[in-house]
């Protein structure tokens, strides 16, 4: 259906769209009269109809993708239209396409932000015009450019074209300067510079100007981009807007090229696995040098950009070296067919629940588990979806692929031992509890994970899952550690190199929240194995407290720059964080293997073939059998003058020539690097990078604390005193007075005798005890409770809110974008190995970091564009029963080919997350080219200061953030944003009145920084078992404080400057263990099965306050019944003991019970019952048994406000 004339008018002028209408009736003359006034087009009377049709075409896709009729859609129609102008045609184009669909998606569909992406050769300068100044579109364009030499010939179509007025930093120009740029050109563009900032923008429908003239054999595109790698680039932008995305046919003028392309889109849009791409897997010199340039343009307006801090990287040859040759591009081809056909397999054995822990029933790695995740698979129906693939017993001999005989034989040993004996080995090991079951159990992880693979390598299956226990990513090869005995991904990843049918490079990536250290030292020397670990490292004092783990750890031998850690400090990681190390980092290094490991020796093969051989052949014939000839034939003559000759004119030339290319020229170029090279590199690193980091932390460190000190004492106490003076002295002394002078003369003129008796009585209880008490409420009681609350409650909770709000989101995907996509796509994997630990999910009581479903579900998604989709997902932690169910299942959805949820919006990056980046960046670009984003080191010097989340100046450049509250994209909310935002502080209520409302004192918040803490969660370090090496050494320090629950252990909070005292265990610490640093030894994972942290809150009564982030929702709300009539008791006793020291309320059946530090009857009847929710009489908390959690929702308000009636006679202060 063609567009309406309306439709038309929503981006060109009335008078366009008329004189286009007009067209039809024109003779040949006044078309040919009409297309020569405009750029590059010609006329047909039929051009109008093709031009409204072919708007009208994007326009029902547009309708049926955003009411959900289609889930993407590509628009085969012509004539083009991305470079029509308002009011003008240009390069073939009569109507604007995408941008009327851009327009149409936001006025008759509500849609507030559009990304449009433009891979024609051309730049789309409509587009970019009609957009330049609208924050709700942002476009991106890359073209070939050649400095202006190629068309349109426009200096806007550079990078420093950003956009103007309140549109400014939401048009990106990624110009190409060279033509012949090939599939990891435009991988690299995407990868570390559009889906950073689109993941930031988070746009709610995707547009692509989706011309084909840069596909291979295009006669005016003149590039070298293969049909695939358009598939590729789609997948990536299926992560986008929950897959609502629509692709628009532009330019391409090799019909079978575009052809070819147009259907490797169509193949990705139906759910096909992305193809692998042939070589060279890394960007070239001038793609690197366009794409720094054109972050350089767009560094002050994008914080997903400002993680890169710039300054020189290497610029030596990368030192990995290379591997034996991957597929041929038949293979390659041929592992994409019938890929429709296939889903994902599925491996699950309930006998893997027979391992459990005898000596302690709620230890977190609990039998559940796999039973929960697998149930939530099915409540979802993805189980039906998959291929159930069958567990089986691994051997002997394939657990001896990573393991010695020695280790293997004594877990063997365990099926016949006795209890005690079972304790007693445990015991020996770092965090292992045995069970007889429990060598079986491994074995099946194992096996199982064997099968799965075995099927993924065999297009059995697309891609797979394996929900599998116990987990295997700290096993080392001659010992258990950490909840592990065998290393389930480091075997799967053997056991698949020694059933492929060629060489096969394995990527593990390892995202659970603690360190594989298992893993890293099995495959450290191993170059067909690149182990990528996200982990939150606490400077070597989170489990397993190794310097292993740290990013300078980056393997040995032809093994080197094989393992990359990225290490989190001080800061409760996610999303964000997580993403953007995924992109910048481990996805190009993915593809760059692939150059030192398939092009270079295949180029050695077929030189040797191709020229060596014929070469020696041609040059035998002439110098051997000629001669022997003519000796035969002229033995006397010719055979003396011919060996003259042949010395002179071939042997002592090429001589020369080898001479000087095999030795000469080698011991020249080692030379130049170590003499010249070396020490200017490390000059530049020392006053580039060493000395502007000691200057931050400087300032953070030693200058803000202190002037926070100088504040309280110099602004805040004498205010108080103030306050103190005129709201209780005073007062007192006027009443003292009264009753001391006046009152005495009275009674002497009055009846001595009877008035004044009675008076007194009168007065003392009448006058005196009702001022008494009201002075005291207001001037002491109410101030102090005040104070408390803000310190002990407010302030503990806004910190917390702040770390699982806007750190977490930021670091996950700051970490995939910036870190594991570049490498992983420079390293180009046959196979992909997923050590999906969940530990560092929302609610995890080990973990403490804040990671949701639909993040896992990205990083996913992401993975899936390697390795021909070959991705297999294999369970290792996560101790959160509902939390691990719902992220593994949003991995599974994934997985099957169904669109990942969005997510939150992302604020800007923490800065300890951006630390860790650039070190591993710096660290790592000596091995990988792609992660050599040359940045000038001016542009982060030019940026405002750091301040903290939330909090930034509006100083330097106009942002696409301006005015963005509370992190949100650009765009969302408003149609005006940038990312810094004007700081204003706002102070604390004082003078002019005697108190100070709660209200006002919360305040207050808007102007604390909520990041202060250096290290997040120190943990104690662990006994060196099992392999692991040289661990750091705790310095004495004051041990956090952290929330109770009444089950399980839960994450330490962030460090907060409260009066709160802290106790780390129930057994008291001698003052030499403090003094010496001496702590106690903490199990796998941050695991103890101590008593829970208390956080003492310095109340007079000696109480204790709990600070905790509860879950806003969990799935056994529905379980909670209505309040008994006679409201609730908070003062009746355990039904069971007749304790009333600490008391539960279960909030399905009512009964009252104990806690779990009393005689746990409250658990017993959980247990027993399966009542999921309980109600604490202590603090009016309600705790989940399943989720593990806190949970503060509206469906528990009633039964909270019952109890808080009963406590304290009045109703609870409604909340959000």
């Amino acid at each position: 259906m063609a567009a309406s004339n309306e439709e038309l008018r929503l981006v060109h002028t009335k008078e366009h769209v008329d004189l286009m209408r007009s067209t039809q009736h024109m003779d040949e003359d006044q078309l040919k009269t009409l297309a020569d006034s405009y750029d590059s087009v010609y006329i047909h009377p039929e051009s109008y109809t093709c031009a409204s049709l072919a708007v009208g075409s994007v326009l029902q896709l547009v309708d049926k993708v955003m009411t959900s009729e289609l889930r993407n859609g590509f628009s085969v129609a012509r004539p083009p239209g991305h470079h029509a102008q308002v009011d003008q045609m240009n390069g073939y184009c009569m109507f604007n396409n995408l941008a009327i669909a851009a327009r149409y998606a936001q006025t008759h569909h509500r849609v507030e932000r559009v990304l449009i992406v433009d891979w024609d050769v051309h730049h789309g300068q409509g587009i970019q015009y009609i957009f330049q100044e609208d924050p709700s579109v942002l476009y991106f364009s890359v073209h070939r450019y050649e400095e202006g030499l190629f068309w349109p010939h426009l200096p806007e179509s550079d990078s420093s074209a950003v956009g103007t007025g309140s549109g400014e930093g939401y048009n990106i120009n990624l110009p190409w300067n060279k033509i012949g740029m090939k599939d990891a050109d435009y991988v690299a563009a995407f990868q570390q510079l559009l889906l950073p900032v689109a993941y930031e923008f988070q746009p709610q429908l995707v547009l692509v100007a989706a011309g084909f003239d840069s596909v291979i054999g295009d006669p005016k595109g003149e590039m070298s981009v293969s049909p695939q790698c358009f598939s590729v680039l789609t997948h990536m932008l299926l992560g986008l807007a929950r897959g609502r995305l629509l692709l628009a046919l532009e330019g391409g003028y090799n019909l079978q090229s575009t052809a070819e392309g147009v259907c490797a889109c169509l193949r990705s849009l139906l759910g096909e696995s992305c193809p692998r791409l042939g070589p060279p897997s890394i960007p070239s010199d001038s793609a690197l040098k366009s794409i720094s340039r054109s972050i350089s343009a767009l560094y002050p307006y994008w914080t997903s950009l400002q993680v890169l801090e710039g300054g020189p990287l290497s610029d030596s040859d990368p030192l990995n070296p290379a591997l034996t040759p991957a597929e041929s591009s038949e293979e390659l081809c041929e592992e994409r067919r019938d890929s429709l056909d296939l889903t994902t397999g599925l491996v699950y054995d309930q006998r893997m629940m027979e391992h459990h822990n005898m000596w302690d029933s709620h230890h977190p790695e609990l039998p559940q588990r796999i039973q929960r995740i697998f149930s939530r698979h099915e409540d979802l129906g993805l189980v039906s979806r998959c291929l159930r693939i069958p567990a089986r017993l691994a051997s002997e001999e394939e657990l001896a692929l990573c393991h010695s005989l020695e280790h293997i034989a004594k877990m063997k040993e365990t099926e016949g031992m006795k209890t005690r004996d079972l304790h007693r080995l445990g015991e020996e090991y770092n965090s292992i509890f045995i069970s007889t079951e429990s060598y079986r159990s491994a074995r099946l992880a194992a096996g199982a994970c064997f099968n799965a693979v075995q099927a993924v390598l065999t297009r059995q299956v697309r891609n797979g899952v394996a929900i599998v226990r116990p987990p295997g990513h700290h096993a080392e090869k001659d010992a258990a550690c950490g909840f592990c005995f065998f290393n389930t991904a480091a075997l799967t990843a053997r056991y698949a190199q020694s059933i492929s049918q060629q060489p096969l490079r394995v990527l593990i990536l390892d995202w659970d929240v603690h360190h594989g250290n298992g893993t890293q030292h099995i495959f450290e020397e191993d170059d067909s194995v690149l182990y990528l670990s996200l982990h939150r490292y606490e400077d070597g004092t989170f489990f397993p407290t190794s310097e292993d783990a740290h990013y300078n750890r980056v393997g040995d031998g032809k093994g080197a720059g094989f393992n990359v850690n990225i290490p989190w400090n001080g800061a409760k990681m996610g999303d964000a964080e997580y993403l953007a190390a995924f992109h910048s980092v481990v996805m190009p290094i993915a593809r760059e293997v692939a150059f030192h490991s398939v092009v270079m020796p295949i180029a050695r093969e077929v030189a040797f073939h191709s020229v060596v051989m014929p070469i020696a052949r041609e040059v035998a014939f002439h110098s051997v059998v000629m001669p022997i000839a003519r000796e035969v034939a002229f033995h006397s003559v010719v055979m003396p003058v011919a060996r003259e000759v042949a010395f002179h004119s071939v042997v002592m030339p090429v001589a020369r020539e080898v001479a000087f290319h095999s030795v000469v020229m080698p011991i020249a170029r080692e030379v130049a690097f170590h003499s010249v090279v070396m020490p200017i590199a490390r000059e530049v690193a020392f006053h580039s990078v060493v000395m502007p980091i000691a200057r931050e932390v400087a300032f953070h460190s030693v200058v803000m604390p202190i002037a926070r000190e100088v504040a309280f004492h110099s602004v805040v106490m004498p205010i108080a005193r103030e306050v103190a003076f005129h709201s209780v002295v005073m007062p007192i002394a006027r009443e003292v007075a009264f009753h001391s002078v006046v009152m005495p003369i009275a009674r002497e003129v009055a009846f001595h005798s009877v008035v004044m008796p009675i008076a007194r009585e009168v007065a003392f209880h009448s006058v005196v005890m009702p001022i008494a008490r009201e002075v005291a409420f207001h001037s002491v009681v109410m101030p102090i409770a005040r104070e408390v609350a803000f310190h002990s409650v407010v302030m503990p909770i806004a910190r917390e809110v702040a770390f699982h709000s806007v750190v977490m989101p930021i670091a996950r995907e700051v970490a995939f974008h910036s870190v594991v996509m570049p490498i992983a796509r420079e390293f180009d994997p046959g196979l992909v190995l997923v050590s999906a630990g969940f530990d560092a999910a929302r609610g995890d009581p080990l973990g403490g970091y804040q990671v949701t479903p639909p993040g896992y579900a990205h990083l996913t998604h992401l993975l899936m564009g390697l390795a021909g989709g070959r991705v297999l997902v294999i369970l290792e932690g996560g101790y959160n029963l509902t939390a691990i169910s719902e992220s593994m299942s949003a991995c599974t959805s994934v997985l099957l080919g169904d669109p990942a949820l969005p997510l939150p919006p992302l604020p800007p990056p923490h800065p300890n997350a951006a630390d860790s980046i650039n070190k591993v960046i710096r660290t790592h670009c000596a091995y990988w080219l792609s992660l050599r984003i040359q940045l000038p080191e001016s542009l982060r010097l030019s940026l405002p200061n750091p301040k903290p989340r939330g909090k930034r100046t509006s100083k330097g450049k106009k942002s696409p953030r301006q005015g963005n509250q509370c992190g949100t994209s650009p765009g969302q909310g408003s149609s005006q944003t940038t990312p810094h935002t004007t700081s204003q502080t706002t102070p604390l209520p004082s003078g002019g009145r005697g108190d100070l409302d709660l209200d006002d004192l919360t305040k207050g918040l808007v102007s604390l920084d909520l990041n202060q803490s250096t290290s997040a969660n120190p943990s104690p370090a662990s006994v060196p078992v099992g392999g692991a090496r040289s661990k750091v050494r705790l310095s004495p320090m004051k041990t956090e404080a952290v929330p109770n629950t009444p089950e399980i252990l839960q994450p330490t909070p962030d460090k907060t400057e409260t009066q709160a005292v802290a106790m780390a265990t129930s057994d008291p610490v001698t003052k030499g263990d403090q003094e010496s640093g001496a702590v106690e030894v903490e199990g796998a994972s941050g695991y103890s099965k101590e008593p829970v942290f208390e956080l003492f809150c310095g109340n007079q009564d000696g109480s204790t306050m709990y600070v905790v982030d509860p879950l806003s929702w969990c799935p056994h709300l529905d379980s909670v019944t209505p309040v008994p009539a006679g409201g609730i008791d908070v003062f009746r006793p355990c039904e069971d003991c007749g304790s009333d020291a600490e008391n539960w309320i279960c909030l399905c059946c009512y009964k009252v019970y104990c806690g779990r530090y009393v005689n746990q009857h409250m658990l017993t009847h959980g247990l027993v019952s399966e009542h999921r929710l309980v109600l604490s009489f202590a603090d009016l908390s309600v705790w989940c048994y399943s989720c593990q959690a806190y949970v503060h929702n509206q469906m528990v308000f009633e039964a909270k406000n019952a109890a808080h009636c009963m406590k304290f006679g009045e109703d609870m202060p409604l909340s959000n």
